[in-house]
């Protein structure tokens, strides 16, 4: 992971601003997810090819260690449509990534004595799938993404101009009040 992780940091961090690079490192990172529980996770499906062998196992559990590297790129996606001066929301938002990320740790380690106290052979295929539908979701949402709209961090500082109305009943700004003197008066009356 060491060995991809800072390769993949770096990427993130230079196109921090792209969302549809930063949703395609994170689909490319579930689909080797996907391949790694499938490689190295016993299956009992009709006709499937299992993946015998300590080498198999190895080259799993690499594979899956790049993958956990894409990662890295979810933060910067959280990150998107936040202001860079909102440390508030920033700080709070990355409380809540680790939060997740050690509920995951924790997960893990309450499923893997229940996996073995009901013999259970599926988990690896449902990560598998569950990586592969995560995958196709955010390439459904990288192909759909549009431009990245920035909050401001003090939603006071929104404009509050006051609005009139024009000659039909329409809200319009200060600058384009209604000029023809008879909507004045029809809006006086």
């Amino acid at each position: 992971m060491l060995l991809t992780s800072i390769p993949i940091g770096y990427l993130a961090d230079w196109v921090k601003e792209d969302e549809r690079t930063l949703k395609g490192i994170q689909a490319c990172g579930f689909v080797g997810f996907a391949l790694s529980y499938v490689i190295a996770g016993p299956s009992n499906l009709p006709g499937a090819t299992t993946f015998d062998g300590l080498h198999w196992f190895m080259f799993a559990t690499a594979l899956k260690g790049a993958s956990s590297a894409t990662l890295n790129a979810c933060f910067n996606d959280l990150l998107l449509g936040i202001a860079e001066d909102d440390d508030t929301s920033r700080s709070r938002l990355s409380g809540l990534w680790n939060v997740a990320q050690m509920l995951g740790v924790v997960a893990s380690g309450l499923l893997g004595p229940l996996q073995d106290a009901f013999q259970f052979d599926g988990l690896c295929t449902i990560t598998a799938m569950t990586s592969l539908l995560f995958a196709a979701g955010l390439f459904i949402v990288a192909h759909a993404a549009g431009p990245v709209q920035v909050l401001p961090n003090d939603l006071n500082s929104l404009s509050t101009e006051p609005t009139s109305m024009d000659g039909v009943g329409h809200p319009c700004s200060a600058e384009k009040q209604p000029i023809d003197d008879n909507v004045r008066l029809l809006q006086d009356a």
